[in-house]
């Protein structure tokens, strides 16, 4: 423990020696330190840290399909099946999660409203911060329970709220309980939230194919979710076999966690990898420079040795000065972690568990390891180099220089060449997503966003008929037709690029052809302005006109996907179908097809799509109920400023549908570049990675050639005195320069082939060996090597060869 102190006594003397060594080595490591450190928090907070429930691990999402791919959608019976009969639960939980409007002091406004059966809370072991949460006689009755932001927001945080009311849908609930600021359930819902009881008609209770509940599930100790899974499978087919009506056979567990932010996964690991290829770069960099310092320390570690200090010694007192360096630059990188971690919680706050990342004192120990790790690894080459000088030889030359720095400069010029090596991986990456970024911002997305905007209208009443509903939507949008500035209007039950909607997915069976389970479609309806609304381009026959009502021909508009699919591009138009039954939709004349549309994200293909005319939906039943009496949705086209656009549309809404609330009024533009967030996060990481890396090795390669010309001065005096021109010398540097980037090129143009495959599920638009990509890449460390090389190489040219000799 006291050489341990002397050690660090000496390294710190050591290093005030060298301030010019010690703060490039400290900010170097600190760059790349800080970004791993950020990176680890990041993917701890939120991929790695348990959710805020008891035993989160247990919580599992579970559903049925009939088909191959997962499904988390569930109809009642089939719940009710599974409740009874899977033993690898403890509890299995039912609710559906939809927008829903709530009287309120300034109105209506909308909050998240949480159907569920009356065992969620308890399932999720969670206490309430008033009252009481759900009792078994609760089930089906009109009691609530608040989340903490609608009691504060619109009961003003009153203490004395259990057993007042709060009115949703036209309906009266008592208030039972209020749950604590900590408690959010679903974890990426944002806003209010209430929670009551699951409210279903004799049609959901009884339908085996209506799949609109999601069910939450708690494990057993002890069963894993491949068990559970399991069991689940062998039921849902037993079931399927004894009940014909049944088409669920398939079962699926998903672990809640990988719910919430699964789709957030490879791309932080992604990054965190491309950190940690930083983090490697920077440490190659810190031990050039010490290679690069360990020369004039010859003498001085010969002296120790003389006197009797081991190579062990030696070796601690080495790697006490290099861990210094590495801890000092790690408690920097700490500082700049916590700033980044900052903007990114501001940046992306909207995604899931991003709002909770905070060094914890698991991101803290994991730090600190590869803080000590970095020490070690950046000292371990130029201690086991010094060591290896022969005492006698060295003392001998009386500093003088070295005889030999062959093998040194060999070593020096391989750790460049890694540097580069690595450089051109990270800004390969970062080049790859520029390419798929620029590529999805010219995507054809079916539809013009420009001077678009969107809003959904929540009704207040919730026994209102669908036809007084739709005659409501029609008003306004009659209304906002006639409005100033507004050039086009238009009714949808399913917005694209939109976190909601209410298209219905189901079979079809095709005049003249035999049924098929693998002919599905999306059907959506629309008002007959809707196309030129978004400018959506009609490719053959005509659209949805205002005389497609009730008592006319039912037809329906089909996208170019559904075309291509079933009809292999043959013309479609006078061609009919017959939606499911359950549909209550009678036989579609095929009269228009439109281009496709983007629905969802951005790089998904579009699928089989079918747009019926609102005026023509069933003016009851459960279709028109879920796609017309939930909400309705507008897009309207107007060249008039967003604040003046808010206005004149909270106007019509406050005339024309004053018992509505009025949700989530966005420019369609901002949807569609939010939609591509996370490609852009991982776009900007990356190339702050490649850029920063770029820079550490511009200083490697420039390092490295000042040491070259400083233990060559002599050489180059006698040369130059000899006869040799400047530009000769000026040649040969610049050549040494050229090669140790040409070595590191080749070695990271294999290394980003290898690489760039795990990249494949990020990219769209662009090959993941893009040779534009490397070339440019290439290009771009070539040319900043070169530049790097240049000023050392110059300072070669420029000797003086009688100042030269004498110095020696």
């Amino acid at each position: 423990m006291q050489n341990l102190v002397q050690d660090i006594r000496y390294a710190l003397r050591q290093l005030r020696k060298s301030p010019g060594f010690a703060v490039t080595a400290v900010m170097t490591l600190a760059l790349g330190l800080g970004a791993t450190t950020a990176m680890i928090a990041v993917v701890n907070s939120v991929l790695v840290r348990p959710l805020g429930f008891k035993d989160a691990h247990q919580l599992v999402l579970v559903g049925v399909s009939d088909k191959q791919q997962p499904g988390e959608n569930v109809s009642w019976p089939n719940f009710q099946m599974l409740q009874r009969e899977l033993p690898a639960f403890s509890d299995l939980v039912a609710y559906s999660e939809l927008p829903t409007a709530a009287a309120s002091a300034d109105g209506n406004t909308v909050v998240l409203n949480m159907e569920t059966t009356a065992n969620f809370f308890q399932t999720l072991q969670v206490k309430p911060a008033l009252g009481r949460t759900f009792l078994a006689s609760d089930e089906g009755t009109q009691k609530a329970v608040l989340g903490d932001g609608f009691w504060r927001n619109n009961m003003h945080a009153d203490p004395n709220v259990v057993g007042k009311s709060v009115r949703m849908l036209d309906r009266s609930y008592t208030v039972v309980g209020v749950m604590p600021a900590s408690f959010q359930f679903p974890i990426e819902a944002g806003g209010d939230t209430v929670w009551t009881t699951l409210q279903l008609d004799e049609h959901a209770k009884t339908t085996r194919g209506f799949a609109f509940i999601q069910v939450l599930g708690r494990l057993k100790p002890g069963i894993s979710p491949a068990a559970a899974r399991a069991q689940g499978e062998a039921l849902v087919r037993r079931s399927h076999e004894l009940s014909g009506d049944n088409g669920a056979v398939h079962f699926w567990v998903f672990p809640y966690l990988d719910t919430v932010v699964g789709g957030q996964r490879p791309a932080l690991f992604a990054l965190l990898a491309g950190c940690f290829v930083l983090l490697l770069i920077a440490c190659v960099n810190i031990a050039n420079l010490q290679i690069a310092r360990a020369n004039g320390r010859e003498g001085e570690m010969s002296l120790r040795s003389a006197l009797g200090a081991s190579r062990a010694r030696i070796l601690q007192q080495l790697l006490a000065e290099s861990v210094l360096i590495s801890l000092v630059g790690g408690v920097i990188g700490l500082l700049l972690a916590t700033g980044a971690l900052h903007y990114i919680r501001v940046l992306y706050k909207d995604y899931p568990r991003f709002g909770e990342i905070s060094l914890d004192g698991v991101t803290f120990a994991v730090c600190f390891l590869i803080t000590i790790a970095c020490g070690i690894v950046a000292g371990i080459a130029p201690a086991i180099r010094l060591m290896r000088t022969s005492p006698s030889a060295s003392l001998q030359q009386s500093g003088a220089a070295s005889h030999s720095v062959t093998g040194r400069n060999r070593l020096s010029a391989t750790l460049v060449a890694s540097e580069v090596a690595l450089t051109f991986v990270l800004l390969v990456a970062g080049g790859l997503f520029l390419r798929t970024l620029r590529s999805l911002e010219h995507l054809p997305i079916g539809f013009d966003p420009q001077n678009v905007s969107t809003f959904l209208l929540w009704p207040q009443n919730g026994n209102l008929p669908v036809a007084t509903q739709a005659q409501t939507y029609e008003q306004v949008l009659d209304r906002l037709e006639h409005s100033p500035g507004i050039g086009a209007a238009g009714i949808v039950t399913s917005l694209p690029i939109s976190n909601f909607g209410m298209h219905i997915g189901g079979s079809f069976k095709m005049a003249g052809r035999p049924v098929s389970h693998e002919d599905r479609v999306e059907f959506a309806a629309v008002s007959p302005d809707y196309f030129a609304t978004m400018g959506v381009p009609l490719k053959a026959g005509r659209g949805l006109a205002r005389e497609d009502t009730i008592g006319t021909q039912p037809v329906v508009v089909v996208n170019e996907a559904f075309g291509q699919k079933y009809f292999r591009g043959k013309n479609v138009l006078g061609q009919q179908f017959l939606a499911d039954p359950d549909s209550g939709l009678p036989t579609l004349t095929i009269v228009g097809v439109v281009g496709n549309t983007v629905e969802g994200e951005v790089s998904q293909p579009a699928g089989p799509f079918a747009f019926i005319s609102y005026q023509q939906l069933p003016p009851s039943g459960p279709l028109s109920h879920y796609m017309i009496g939930i909400a309705g949705q507008f897009a309207v086209r107007s060249t008039l400023p967003s604040a003046a656009l808010e206005h004149t549309v909270r106007d019509v809404v406050k005339q024309e549908a004053p018992t509505y609330a009025l949700d989530h009024l966005v420019q369609l533009q901002a949807a569609v570049n939010d939609s591509l967030q996370t490609r852009i996060l991982a776009l900007r990481l990356a190339m702050a990675f490649g850029v920063v890396a770029l820079i550490l090795a511009a200083v490697g390669v420039q390092g490295v050639l000042a040491y070259l010309v400083s233990q060559r001065i002599r050489e180059i005096g006698i040369r130059i005195a000899l006869g040799a021109t400047r530009q000769q010398v000026l040649r040969r540097f610049l050549r040494q320069g050229l090669v140790m980037a040409l070595y590191g090129l080749a070695a990271g143009w294999v290394v980003a082939l290898i690489a760039a495959r795990w990249l494949t599920s990020f990219l769209y638009g662009v090959p993941a060996h893009d040779f534009i990509t490397f070339f440019m890449v290439g290009l771009t460390v070539l040319g900043v090597a070169m530049l790097a090389t240049l000023l050392p190489a110059r300072r070669a040219a420029a000797t003086d060869p009688m100042q030269a000799l004498r110095s020696e």
